[in-house]
């Protein structure tokens, strides 16, 4: 049994740390909420060529957005701590391994941030320490250890449902929307003799244009990106 000094000392630390991993998951939510509207802002504006690349591209790009809304008002609403720290720790060091790969393929931008360029191996670095922060603070793993994170009020509970539920909504609606712009354009920008490459055919097999690409001799050998 503690003496009521060292008690004290302990009840003092657990506070510490708890306002830490409350720092912590604040400035991550905040980042995520940002790369979520960064990369919204670039599912709206961005031109589209056809629909079949909108489909196959944005839609992951959306539930992407979607993940990052939902993670984010998880961070700043609070509860379920445990589950919320693995969840947590599980994505950022997926987002690590991506930006990783991308700093090793000399990538200009790993796409986190939507039209806003930023280099992976700074986005890789942020992942790395939030993640080793993270678990600097993680919540104990029985309720002797202390830091027992607080009930979450109905309130705020309420209010990150709404918010939740209002971003989900609002995203998707702006997805399917332009979604329908892109069938309806692609529908009518084609004329009726014209050949559509499917360059999803030319995997594993030579390239077919090289006789039609000028100058193209130095393209035949070796790797290129």
């Amino acid at each position: 049994m503690l003496n009521p000094a060292a008690a004290t000392r302990q009840a003092v630390h657990e506070d510490r740390v708890r306002g830490s991993a409350r720092y912590v998951e604040n400035l991550l939510a905040l980042v995520l909420l940002a790369a979520a509207a960064l990369k919204a802002w670039q599912l709206s504006f961005d031109a589209v060529t056809s629909a079949r690349v909108f489909v196959q591209k944005e839609a992951a790009l959306a539930g992407l957005i979607e993940a990052e809304i939902l993670l984010a008002l998880w961070l700043l609403v609070g509860g379920a701590p445990r589950a919320r720290f693995a969840t947590a720790s599980i994505c950022l060091t997926l987002f690590a391994v991506v930006a990783g790969y991308d700093t090793l393929h000399a990538m200009p931008s790993c796409g986190c941030f939507g039209n806003v360029k930023v280099p992976p191996v700074i986005t890789a670095t942020f992942d790395v320490s939030t993640v080793i922060a993270l678990w600097s603070t993680r919540p104990a793993r029985n309720r002797a250890e202390g830091r027992n994170e607080p009930p979450v009020s109905r309130r705020r509970l309420a209010l990150g449902l709404t918010a939740a539920t209002l971003a989900s909504a609002t995203l998707w609606t702006g997805y399917f929307v332009k979604l329908h712009h892109a069938r309806a354009s692609t529908a009518s920008a084609l004329p009726s003799d014209l050949v559509v490459l499917d360059a999803a055919a030319w995997l594993n097999k030579p390239f077919i244009l090289f006789d039609d690409i000028y100058g193209s001799a130095p393209l035949r050998t070796g790797r290129w990106l």
